[in-house]
């Protein structure tokens, strides 16, 4: 009779397992929770914070009816590097102005904003053409700027402004030797 009493209790050692099991999962748990924290507070937060760059980009409001101006290929001559002859970048871009009356000032001062653009086009060395994306959007950035620089010199004052700079045509090429 004993021993029938003693069946339906469970004994401390079975029901002490029990509890060693379950917090030892909390306890991994927790653990777990703390290094995911950390590794976003210590790597992945720094990398997904906006930046205050000046390479930061800036989103510019797009005109709902855009004026293209079109500049036709051109040719600019590439800053030679040692004793190797200069190769030459052809390149041929659009100017996308907020309205008819900024179209119209760039196009009756084209060769100014052309003398401009070769400008900016010329003064890369060969080096700097190799990795073709990152040069053409940082031109793109130089070429808005100094448009919408351009147009405020002309008396156009902030209502007149160049919305993008957009290429239709980026090639280098180098003499034959």
């Amino acid at each position: 009779m004993a021993e029938e009493v003693n069946e339906g209790q469970e004994s401390p050692k079975r029901n002490l397992g029990g509890i060693i099991k379950i917090a030892s999962a909390g306890a991994f748990v927790l653990v777990a929770g703390i290094a995911g924290v950390l590794v976003y507070k210590i790597f992945l937060s720094p990398i997904l914070a906006p930046s205050d760059d000046e390479d930061a980009v800036v989103v510019e409001e797009i005109p709902l009816e855009p004026v293209h101006v079109i500049f036709e290929s051109a040719f600019a001559s590439v800053r030679r590097e040692g004793d190797l002859p200069a190769s030459t970048l052809v390149y041929g871009l659009t100017l996308e102005c907020r309205d008819q009356e900024t179209a119209d000032l760039v196009n009756l001062f084209q060769p100014r904003f052309a003398d401009m653009l070769n400008s900016l086009h010329g003064s890369k060395t060969r080096s700097e053409l190799d990795d073709g994306e990152r040069l053409k959007e940082s031109i793109k950035k130089q070429a808005l700027q100094k448009c919408n620089d351009l147009l405020r010199q002309l008396g156009g004052g902030d209502d007149l402004r160049v919305t993008a700079v957009l290429y239709s045509n980026f090639a280098v090429s180098d003499p034959s030797y």
